[in-house]
């Protein structure tokens, strides 16, 4: 980019939708619903009876095999039977219908599985209490016996129609991880225990359904951990237990959502490579300009961190310095992990610095909280979610008054993944506490960097196979973390020092130690979501079965014991989750007026693949043959790729950035033509672009791209009994969609909107999908969704209008937890650049803007 189009101009605002674009009624077309997802039965009658029978026979065993049955029914707030229901093969369970807490039904669990020829048979786990079975016979006489509804149907058939088989479920249908990694008979063995609530605000102290199961325990005496994660529908709760000692237990049995294995923590300690210089660190504190008291601060949580170096303490204050569990493990960092991140955080790769000689400036301080003790040791069995959640609160309790901005980092997941981007209560309770019951301009979200977990050292030999069947570890799932892997640039320098050495990684490519988030479901967001240097590996022809990390192909930075030495080595996830950290808190001492969504999406929209990514003869030129699925295995690898600070803190002459923040509500109440009350979709906000036509159509020919950014936090519920819809685990979804070129704006309001649609004859506008580099369908995953539209400036020159219209969630589907009325907050970035460096867009766009303000 030549120097007069530098980077040097600030981001300006895109004007909020006039009034006819605000809230615009909305109801989103839909395909036409599948009748044949139930089975049409030939007998009503004959399949009613079939059922009944089913039914009766389960009801009757269950209370053969409940001896205390007149106890429980008088003394428990859930007493009931736990079903598995099974569908025909190849069609669906009513599953709505199966989860009507007012009937006395509760959906647990719903799963598939595939049996021959391809069909899937879908099974629903359902908690019905004892008294309301005769209920349940009534639905299934009403479909048998009954008139017809007016539609001419069954009445109550999607339910009815689509049950195959019922029987009592087993505590392994209660299990959602891998059947192999169900306890085994006779051993007592940690659980993950998903207890459910009576409602959304519920305490453990007067909730029914918790004391119940708290009574249970302590009855049998089990062990169970102190720690109770509070989520929208559930306690989770870590209980020792064996499987007859929980299947035995009729009132810990009926509290219960689901189990799942606790997964074993533990912090990623790198390997150390100190170089004692002392001189060099005399001669950089000599440069360094230290941050104001009041300046935004990474917040890290690791293993503490020792202020004493000369090159942290003037920007880590003492009252800085927390812990969980202080009293036992103290502040200060005994393993050295926390104090390397810490070095990172605030100066990234110390190695280029030290022998610059230039000024350092730092905008931004440090905080530190001791999330895990010492090397090796970590919270036995303790709930990581609360913990996290715990240190996460700490800082605001130092700064209550002048509200810092600030950044956590968190280098600590799980060793393995379980979950495969399925939340876990780990990173439900992260997303929550991001979240941090933010709905409006005045609410304080949280800004959080979790790395994405790294694969064993003595697997990384087998990369790159190995990183694409390793996941993203647990929490770094979390919707509404920023979830960072590793890529390097390092490759070995001096070729004498390492004859017959070859780098592990290409230089541009994924780091070898980094996880993925290949071949996640469909529902999960895409992960990590950017990635940053993490170091490289060498291997020797001779003994290719090994990989070393020697300190030239690592990141250099600040050593725990300075009284030793002052320098270590370290790589991999923490290291590039540090880096990210350490951009983001640039961004906010920039920006401190910002929302937390905001500095995210800066963040990742500034981000691109290298070359060696995508292969690209020009790097921000999509070739022809370069396919959405070619891109989305990308995203899976490495996320929108490596963050450009510089794009995301300023704007160029010929490249513009446009930023929204906005509060939304997507969903209302209202009465229907009946008059009864329905949940709906409030409605969707245009926003009017402001594209310089002119300035484009005079380099028409000329490359040109318009990347969008949508970025806002989720309200987590991770009971998600329907494990195959996203829908059931945020609290509400937005999407946005830009007009296509020649396309009018009633041509694209009536694309997106069923209540504007055009006669079948209008003409319509170009369809340009096949410019999106990753298209509608790839980006809609997640709470972050960005998308760059490559084409030709002429083209740009025609789309001047963008929608951001709500989607389904829990809030809507679920409107017994009293959410209906919520807003959420919504950062939007929009930019628009053009190959060309006589184009001066900026100053048409900034013209416009002021006209609009």
């Amino acid at each position: 980019m030549p120097a007069n189009k530098g980077f040097n101009r600030e981001h300006l605002p895109l004007p909020s939708p006039g009034k006819s674009d605000l809230y615009q009624p909305f109801t989103p077309k839909k395909a036409a619903r599948d009748s044949s997802r139930y089975p049409l039965r030939p007998d009503s009658r004959l399949h009613g009876a079939s059922i009944t029978r089913q039914i009766e026979r389960v009801k009757k065993d269950f209370e053969n095999n409940t001896p205390d049955l007149e106890k429980w029914k008088s003394e428990l707030a859930a007493f009931g039977l736990i079903l598995e229901i099974e569908s025909k093969p190849g069609y669906d369970l009513a599953m709505k219908s199966l989860d009507t807490p007012s009937s006395g039904m509760r959906l647990l669990r719903s799963e598939g599985d595939i049996i021959k020829d391809g069909l899937v048979t879908h099974i629903a786990v359902v908690f019905i209490e004892h008294g309301k079975v005769d209920a349940f016979l009534k639905k299934i006489n009403d479909y048998a016996e009954g008139e017809l509804t007016k539609k001419g149907k069954q009445q109550n058939q999607d339910l009815v129609s689509g049950i195959e088989k019922i029987r009592l479920a087993t505590l392994k249908a209660l299990w959602s991880d891998s059947e192999e990694l169900f306890p085994k008979a006779g051993q007592s063995v940690w659980w993950e225990c998903w207890i459910r609530k009576s409602a959304i605000d519920a305490t453990t102290e007067q909730d029914p359904l918790f004391l119940q199961f708290d009574t249970a325990i302590q009855t049998a005496q089990l062990e169970r951990s102190k720690e109770v994660l509070s989520l929208p529908e559930q306690f989770v709760v870590l209980v020792k237990a064996s499987p007859e000692q929980i299947s035995t237990s009729v009132p810990f049995l009926n509290t219960l959502q689901e189990l799942r294995r606790p997964k074993d923590h533990a912090a990623f300690f790198m390997r150390e490579h100190p170089r004692d210089q002392l001189n060099w660190v005399e001669n950089m504190n000599n440069r360094i300009t230290w941050p104001s008291i009041h300046a935004p601060a990474v917040c890290l949580l690791d293993t503490g961190v020792n202020k004493a170096h000369p090159l942290l303490n003037g920007a880590l204050s003492e009252n800085n310095c927390d812990a969980y569990e202080k009293v036992k493990l103290g502040v200060h960092d005994q393993d050295g992990h926390g104090t390397e991140m810490a070095g990172l955080c605030l100066y990234g790769d110390i190695a280029p610095i030290l022998p610059a000689g230039f000024p350092v400036d730092l905008q931004h301080r440090l905080e530190s909280v001791k999330m895990i003790p010492t090397s090796g040791k970590t919270h036995y069995k303790y709930h990581y979610a609360v913990i996290t959640q715990e240190c996460l609160d700490r800082p605001e309790t130092w700064d209550s008054n002048s509200k810092r901005p600030r950044v956590y980092c968190l280098t600590i997941t799980s060793n393995k993944n379980l979950d495969r981007g399925r939340p876990s209560a780990w990173s439900a309770g992260l997303d929550a506490a991001i979240l941090n019951n933010a709905q409006d301009e005045n609410d304080s979200p949280r800004l959080v960097c979790v790395c994405g977990g790294n694969i064993d050292r003595d697997k990384v030999i087998g990369y790159p196979e190995i990183n694409d069947t390793e996941s993203c570890h647990d929490p770094a799932q979390a919707w509404n973390a920023i979830t960072v892997g590793a890529y390097t640039e390092k490759d070995i320098p001096d070729h004498e020092e390492f004859p017959g050495w070859q780098p592990l990684a290409q230089p541009g490519k994924l780091s070898p130690a980094s996880t993925t988030g290949i071949n996640w479901s469909r529902n999960w967001p895409i992960k990590p979501d950017i990635v940053m240097e993490g170091g490289n590996y060498i291997i020797h022809p001779e003994n290719p079965g090994q990989a070393d990390t020697p300190d030239n192909l690592q990141l250099l930075t600040t050593h725990y014991r300075p009284q030793e030495r002052m320098f270590a080595t370290t790589g991999d996830t923490s290291a590039a989750v540090a880096l990210a950290s350490r951009y983001c808190a640039i961004l906010r001492a920039a920006n401190p007026q910002r929302w937390p969504e905001t500095i995210r999406a800066l963040l990742i929209h500034s981000a691109e693949w290298t070359p060696q990514m995508t292969n690209w003869g020009n790097p921000r030129v999509k070739p022809k043959s370069f396919n959405k699925g070619q891109a989305l295995e990308l995203l899976q690898r490495v996320g929108y790729g490596v963050p450009n600070l510089q794009r995301a803190l300023k704007s160029a002459t010929n490249s513009v950035v446009l930023i929204a923040e906005e509060v939304f509500q997507p969903y209302i109440k209202e009465r229907d033509d009946d008059g009864q009350l329905k949940e709906k979709t409030k409605g969707y906000h245009r926003y009017r672009l402001p594209i310089p036509s002119e300035e484009l159509q005079k380099h028409g020919d000329k490359n040109a791209r318009m990347r969008v950014t949508l970025s806002y936090f989720i309200d987590p519920n991770p009971t998600n009994p329907e494990v195959k819809s996203k829908f059931r685990y945020q609290g509400t979804g937005l999407r946005f969609e830009v007009k296509g070129i020649n396309e009018t704006d009633e041509q694209f309001f009536s694309r997106l909107n069923k209540l504007e649609v055009l006669p079948q004859d209008a003409l319509k506008g170009e369809n340009d999908s096949d410019k999106w580099l990753i298209g509608a369908d790839n980006r809609s995953r997640g709470s972050l969704h960005s998308d760059t539209w490559h084409g030709t400036a002429a083209d740009l020159a025609t789309k001047d209008c963008l929608a951001v219209h709500p989607v389904g969630g829990w809030w809507k589907l679920r409107p017994f937890l009293g959410k209906i009325n919520n807003s959420i907050r919504f950062s939007l970035i929009i930019s628009i650049e053009i190959d060309s460096e006589e184009a001066d867009i900026y100053t048409p766009i900034e013209t416009a803007v002021s006209i609009f303000v």
